[in-house]
C-alpha cells in the first residue's frame, strides 16, 4: 500500500507541474527585459503562483509581457510579497 501512495503522490506532483507550465503569468516589467534578467513578480501574480499552483523555488512557468513575447521563466526566490524570477528563453 505504501508503494501505491508513493505512485499517486508522484503522479499528482507531475500533473501539478504540467498545469503550472501550461499556465501563463503576466508582468509589466518584462517589457523592458531580456533573457537572463531577474525581475520581481508583482504581488498578485506572486500569490497566484505560490498559493494556487503551489510553486516552489526552481519551478518553471511561462511569463507574458503583454506585447506578444512569451518567456520560459524560473522561480528563483520566494519572498513575502514579490518573488524573484529568472527569464530563461523566449
Amino acid at each position: 500500500m505504501d508503494y501505491l501512495n508513493w505512485i499517486l503522490t508522484d503522479c499528482s506532483t507531475i500533473l501539478k507541474k504540467k498545469r503550472l507550465y501550461e499556465s501563463f503569468f503576466y508582468s509589466k516589467q518584462a517589457k523592458t527585459l531580456s533573457i537572463g534578467d531577474f525581475l520581481s513578480l508583482e504581488e498578485e501574480e506572486s500569490n497566484h503562483l505560490t498559493k494556487v499552483f503551489r510553486a516552489k523555488e526552481g519551478d518553471f512557468f511561462q511569463l507574458a509581457d503583454g506585447r506578444g513575447r512569451l518567456f520560459h521563466a524560473q522561480l528563483k526566490e520566494i519572498q513575502r510579497k514579490n518573488h524573484t524570477i529568472l527569464l530563461k528563453e523566449l
